[in-house]
């Protein structure tokens, strides 16, 4: 896996409505190659058997429905990296759970479920995670683009629906847009506005085949999200 600098953006969110909530960075920790170099030098020299990420209680890996699996995109192990009370644990194999919010580990052939109260930012492959509190509770969402003036999240759920065949899995995504101080839900190009008073114009400029609103395909979001930062 090449060597990247990673930027943990943890959120305190206060949501005040259906589709606006205050949103505050309280953490940017930066890794450099040469302190995750060190880390992984570190972890070596003293053994990972006591690594506080491990003490977990033990996942039961299962299939939980007919027509698929509770994990994200893919029900194998894929490394990533994870921030775990303020410590990094790189290049592990993990699995994570939608269904029960849950990061799985991969440690001597065990399936080990870390307390995610105590995790703050994870990656699984080339996709990244951190965790917004919303009142009580706490989720992870997708980081899909963070620009330089507005960043583009998803939040994945996954639901057991039971039926007259057995227990099937429903899937769902929303997006959700950030300037720094707020989150907005995004159902429509009206939530552009939020960002931006010309986003009509903004919209319009940046149309085409490759970056179009799309709340159906992800990839052309995206694009469209990055064209419309770059525009700001």
């Amino acid at each position: 896996m090449p060597l990247k600098i990673f930027k943990l953006f943890v959120l305190v969110l206060l949501f005040s409505s259906a589709n606006k909530a205050s949103a505050q960075i309280i953490k940017d920790i930066q890794v450099s190659s040469e302190q995750k170099a060190f880390t992984k030098w570190f972890d070596n020299q003293a053994g990972t058997e006591t690594a506080p990420i491990y003490n977990g209680v033990t996942y039961p890996l299962r299939m939980i429905a007919r027509n698929g699996h509770q994990f994200f995109n893919d029900n194998k192990w894929l490394e990533g990296n994870v921030c775990f009370e303020g410590q990094w644990y790189f290049d592990i194999l993990l699995l994570y759970d939608i269904i029960d919010n849950q990061i799985v580990v991969k440690f001597q052939n065990n399936a080990i479920s870390p307390d995610m109260s105590r995790i703050d930012y994870f990656t699984l492959g080339e996709n990244s995670f951190l965790k917004v509190k919303n009142n009580n509770s706490e989720e992870f969402f997708q980081l899909l683009f963070k620009g330089n003036n507005v960043d583009l999240m998803a939040k994945h759920k996954k639901t057991l629906k039971l039926n007259s065949g057995g227990y099937e899995i429903e899937k769902s995504t929303s997006y959700f847009l950030s300037d720094g101080n707020e989150l907005f839900t995004l159902r429509s190009k009206n939530t552009l506005k939020n960002i931006s008073p010309d986003a009509k114009a903004i919209a319009r400029r940046i149309k085409s085949k490759e970056a179009k609103f799309n709340l159906r395909k992800q990839n052309l979001l995206v694009a469209f999200i990055k064209g419309f930062d770059a525009e700001l």
